[in-house]
């Protein structure tokens, strides 16, 4: 509920959508249409990775590469130049009596490179290195960084690049619903997302994922992977899943995604932390969902799938951020907890004339110190 002081605070990460040309990374999708397509494939492919099944949180899902903000992260961000000044989020400045501010943005998008060479081996850095030295420096550094976040800025240096923090395109923020907070022993996250659109000459061909964390890597085209998800040839949580959406119906070429990124028609989901609160879908709601993704249905003879929903700011049901009376904004899933979802749906209504909403002053939300 608003105003509820959390036990434990949540854990900042960041992640990265990683985009490239479809052209360079090449690929097959994973799973085969039973339908013509509506619309032309993008002209681009999305990296994912995924976790491992020993994962405590989002076990075998295909996510971005991307993981928790490194206290090494602070000090690692001093040596490079500041960048991302441009976010402005929702968030409270000071998010409780618990925890300090939160880091600056740039300390954010410094880990996010990290970690996106520490899993996918992606060079999201400048200058962009030729492929041969790229790879030699990932054999060399990798490892070394994934153990210890504070040789990232000797990584940079042996190569001589630094982060390309600015290339970064803060897309949204995702806060760990309430019950999966609890559920967790060290608290969920709010995980902070960026898309990078790899250069046509960046050394993107040939990632790998750690074999630690993650334990396959591949590149889908937006609604590949979407069909990917419905045929349960993979499985994708919800944020996930809302951001390949989005790219999907609105970005066609990479070429659209940076303007898109700084768009009016994205504030809601830009600028104010999705932090989902769980909403009762009524049976015709659920009916709606199974009967248009039959594939989600449970066998005859079974019970039925059940359908969850999850209200997002502006929805009258959410908590922290609502919106006007009867204003919808919330996914729905069919699934089961556990097994993966088979069918999402986005509800969204138009909020152009509905922003700014109104910000909470409750305290509601802690971040951790880093």
């Amino acid at each position: 509920m608003a105003g509820r002081m959390m036990a434990k605070p949540w854990r900042l990460s960041s992640s990265v959508v990683v985009l490239a040309p479809r052209s360079v990374v090449g690929g097959e999708p994973l799973s085969k249409r039973d339908t013509p397509r509506a619309s032309p494939p993008a002209d681009y492919k999305i990296c994912f990775v995924k976790r491992t099944a020993k994962a405590s949180f989002m076990p075998d899902q295909m996510v971005f590469p991307g993981g928790a903000v490194d206290p090494a992260d602070r000090a690692s961000s001093t040596h490079f130049r500041p960048g991302g000044t441009d976010v402005k989020s929702k968030l409270p400045e000071q998010h409780s009596r618990h925890s300090a501010p939160g880091p600056p943005e740039h300390v954010i998008r410094v880990a996010a490179c990290r970690e996106a060479f520490e899993e996918a081996g992606v060079p999201i850095v400048t200058p962009q290195p030729p492929q041969h030295e790229w790879f030699a420096a990932c054999a060399k550094w990798r490892q070394a960084v994934h153990d210890d976040a504070s040789k990232f800025p000797q990584f940079c240096g042996d190569i001589k690049v630094e982060p390309a923090v600015d290339e970064l395109l803060y897309w949204c923020s995702f806060i760990t619903p309430d019950p999966e907070h609890d559920r967790l022993k060290k608290g969920g996250f709010d995980a902070r997302f960026y898309v990078w659109c790899a250069h046509e000459g960046s050394p993107v061909t040939g990632l790998t994922p750690d074999d630690a964390e993650t334990v396959q890597l591949v590149w889908l085209e937006p609604q590949d992977a979407l069909d990917a998800v419905a045929s349960g040839a993979i499985s994708m949580a919800p944020p996930q899943w809302f951001i390949v959406q989005e790219l999907a119906r609105f970005c066609p070429t990479l070429a659209e995604v940076p303007e898109y990124s700084r768009s009016a028609s994205r504030a809601l989901a830009r600028d104010y932390p999705i932090k989902p609160h769980p909403v009762q879908a009524t049976p015709s709601e659920a009916e709606a969902v199974l009967s248009r993704n039959p594939g989600a249905r449970a066998p005859a003879g079974k019970k039925e799938t059940p359908v969850f929903a999850l209200a997002y700011p502006g929805d009258a049901e959410h908590p922290e951020f609502p919106g006007p009376s009867g204003s919808r904004h919330r996914m729905l899933m069919a699934g089961r907890l556990g097994a993966g979802m088979r069918a999402y749906e986005l509800q969204q209504d138009d909020f152009t004339t509905h922003l700014p909403l109104p910000v909470p002053t409750d305290p509601w939300y802690a971040l951790a110190k880093i």
